[in-house]
């Protein structure tokens, strides 16, 4: 199954969230993550290294 997320906004509660409470297997699914990863949230940073960690650990389904 392929994911698509955007407009993240800064917000990596809401990332984090969304990535438990949809279930992604990230062994299996493939994640797209699109724009808007920086603006107005206080964690863009965090937000950026999480997408990072995500790629570095799962270099194929990104």
């Amino acid at each position: 199954m392929k994911y698509f997320i955007s407009d993240i906004h800064g917000e990596l509660n809401g990332l984090e969230q969304l990535l438990k409470y949809t279930k992604i297997d990230l062994t299996k699914d493939q994640l797209v993550f699109g724009g808007d990863y920086i603006n107005r949230g206080k964690e863009s940073g965090k937000v950026l290294m999480k997408i990072k960690q995500l790629i570095d650990t799962y270099p194929k389904k990104m």
